[in-house]
């Protein structure tokens, strides 16, 4: 069986393969990634598993990719394409949320063996829902503002940089906000779940934006 930290870094990798599979078929589909990620760091948001020793969530490849994608998007068509794939996003999670409660409210028949694994997945605290929902929109939306910013003042320069430094102030927001709003009262310390996160998100946040800026460069000379 892997380690979950060599599976964290095939999940990186692998996702950030798939920005540039996005990014080759078209905006469309690079719209299409930053929603299906968005949905999925939601979905698996209770998930918790163990890397370097940190309790953890796993859904943190998920975010990182799609803040990667939506700098991408930005990079190539501008701001307000940017601002359109946040609210796709949004309401791709949205309707996840709204559908996955419709769907558990049907009474199962007596052949049914799955209406519990459902409902363990989709009948969340709704308080985590909403903050989780709440400050990934406004996560995205810091991110595009500050990477309009540093592009503007880099000339469009040093993706890689500019990834980072966006990606590390939409996160810290993202990251401090949900564990205060989602998670006091539940979980027995929330300073560790903010250093833990911010931790793993830091190594993921470096490693993928090196990784996307070696793959936009190369798919720039082709």
């Amino acid at each position: 069986m892997l380690s979950n930290e060599l599976l964290l870094s095939i999940h990186a990798l692998i996702a950030v393969g798939l920005v540039f599979v996005a990014f080759r078929i078209g905006k469309s589909a690079l719209i299409s990634y930053i929603s299906i990620c968005g949905v999925l760091a939601n979905f698996f948001i209770f998930k918790q598993v163990n890397l370097f020793s940190l309790h953890v969530t796993a859904t943190d490849v998920f975010m990182i990719a799609q803040l990667v994608a939506l700098n991408l998007l930005q990079e190539l068509y501008g701001a307000e394409e940017a601002r359109q794939a946040i609210n796709i996003s949004f309401f791709a999670s949205i309707c996840t949320t709204i559908f996955g409660l419709i769907q558990v409210a049907y009474v199962p028949n007596s052949f049914d063996t799955t209406h519990l694994l459902y409902a363990t997945i989709l009948l969340p605290i709704p308080r985590i829902i909403a903050a989780s929902l709440g400050t990934d929109f406004v996560a995205a939306h810091i991110e595009r503002w500050v990477f309009a910013a540093l592009s503007k003042h880099l000339n469009k320069r040093f993706f890689a940089l500019r990834n980072i430094v966006t990606m590390a102030i939409s996160q810290l927001f993202d990251t401090v906000v949900f564990s205060i709003a989602g998670l006091y009262g539940i979980v027995a310390s929330v300073p560790h779940i903010i250093i833990t996160s911010l931790s793993i998100k830091a190594v993921l946040i470096v490693g993928m934006s090196l990784l996307s800026s070696s793959a936009y460069s190369y798919f720039l000379k082709k």
